[in-house]
Parts: structure tokens; sequence; C-alpha cells
């Protein structure tokens, strides 16, 4: 996502970028946001798992 807000608006500040991030999450639906989660835990308990071993 970062690098598609620095394309379209070259020169943008760090600070900028995570404003603009945080707009662009504001309108993802719900929906998506909760799917999103999920597979961030599943990512996370996969990798946990695997370190474990």
């Amino acid at each position: 996502m970062r690098e598609k807000i620095k394309k379209d608006n070259p020169g943008i500040s760090i600070t900028e970028i995570t404003k603009k991030a945080g707009e662009m999450w504001k309108e993802v639906s719900d929906r998506t946001v909760r799917n999103f989660l999920i597979y961030i835990y599943i990512y996370i308990y996969i990798v946990h798992s695997i370190s474990k071993s």
C-alpha cells in the first residue's frame, strides 16, 4: 500500500503516507477487515508453530 501511495504522490512525507494509509483503511468494509485479521492470525499461528519445531 505504501508503494502505491508513494507512486501516486511523489515526494510525499512519511507522515503523509501514514495519514493516507489510515484514510484508505477507514474506507475498507468491516467484512474485509475481519477477513484480513483472520488471515493474519492464521499466519502468526503457523509461523509460531513452525518456529517451535
